[in-house]
């Protein structure tokens, strides 16, 4: 069912690394899932209360450090929720920047 609810392409911008100058290496891939904005507030990785502007739902690993980047612009993943079906596996994930 989620399959068919994540139909569009996203580009993500994950940090890969710093060079020998100390500069951060970062690259971009395309990953399916789906981009909704609207206002909601979650608690970040600290216990604080903010205001996510859209939520990303999809099946892939993100981590607090990546950026999603729509309309070339950048927006930081503030919080991650891991929904976990009956079988006990994570089904997807939602994403909030």
């Amino acid at each position: 069912m989620l399959d068919e609810y994540t139909n569009q392409d996203i580009k993500i911008k994950q940090i890969i690394g710093k060079d020998e100058y100390g500069d951060i290496q970062t690259e971009i891939k395309t990953i399916k899932g789906r981009l909704q904005f609207k206002n909601k507030i979650v608690a970040n990785a600290e216990g604080q209360q903010v205001t996510s502007s859209a939520t990303l739902y999809t099946k892939e690993n993100l981590k607090l450090t990546d950026y999603i980047v729509y309309n070339n612009k950048e927006f930081k993943i503030i919080a991650i929720s891991e929904i976990v079906g009956l079988d006990g596996n994570i089904e997807f994930r939602e994403v909030y920047v």
